[in-house]
């Protein structure tokens, strides 16, 4: 490993998440999360060499130019779907999102030897509900606009309703007027989108009752307003894509 640090980036549609791998398995340090490369501050981190998943190709460009302008000792690896290994049950393999995949790696990673199904839900610029069966295999998933993709396409595909972003759930249930009507409508649409999948999930997985309910995960850039919401439920783990790129690069460190 040549005494060099590990840093683990993920590059998303809207931000880019960088940390520093820090001591133990999922400890980080200088976890940062940015909408340009340019804010980075890894000033006092020594050499590394990085382990990225991307599925922004212009962001992760910026990303690279950042590195080599800056950090020209580093080395930077983007990691591709042979380096993540996991089982995948689904047609066309090769369009799976490699963030998708890594989230799934970092769950099966802290799920440990349960053997129950896990699912997880990223919320960002889209959610994502992605299943593993018991043994571990990748099944797919659901896909639908995340809170801030709608709250855009309503001022962009309407004449009259205004463009607005509501970063929490409200707590009453109807709006007095057109805003809050919009974060009402957004947020409960998410609340109940992301029960009624993993509900459904947990049915054609564990079958009726679903006394068993496997593991799951909530993540993403865009979870924290629902993690209120769901915390007694689901297990809150902000930075699972992160987690799974480190298991993922401490895999061709060792190999």
């Amino acid at each position: 490993m040549d005494g060099r640090s590990l840093i683990c980036a993920d590059v998303g549609n809207s931000r880019t998440k960088v940390a520093v791998a820090g001591d133990g398995e999922t400890g980080w340090q200088h976890l940062q999360s940015v909408a340009s490369p340019e804010s980075l501050d890894l000033s006092s981190v020594d050499v590394a060499d990085w382990c990225v998943v991307s599925v922004n190709q212009p962001r992760l460009d910026s990303l690279r130019d950042w590195v080599d302008r800056n950090r020209r000792s580093d080395r930077l690896t983007v990691l591709n779907r042979s380096d993540i290994p996991l089982k995948l049950n689904i047609e066309h393999p090769e369009r799976l999102g490699l963030d998708r995949l890594a989230a799934a790696y970092g769950a099966l990673q802290l799920a440990g030897s349960s053997a129950e199904p896990i699912i997880i839900v990223n919320v960002g610029t889209a959610v994502t509900i992605d299943l593993l069966d018991g043994a571990g295999i990748f099944q797919g998933g659901a896909i639908f606009p995340g809170p801030y993709t709608c709250f855009q396409s309503l001022s962009r595909a309407t004449n009259q309703l205004p463009e607005l972003f509501v970063g929490e759930v409200p707590a009453v249930a109807w709006g007095k007027n057109t805003a809050e009507a919009i974060a009402c409508g957004v947020w409960q649409m998410q609340v109940g989108a992301i029960r009624e999948i993993v509900s459904r999930y947990q049915r054609e997985m564990m079958g009726e009752p679903a006394n068993r309910r496997g593991v799951v995960f909530l993540t993403g850039g865009g979870a924290a307003p629902l993690e209120p919401i769901f915390q007694r439920e689901f297990r809150l783990v902000s930075d699972l894509v992160l987690q799974g790129v480190r298991a993922a690069a401490s895999r061709r460190r060792v190999s």
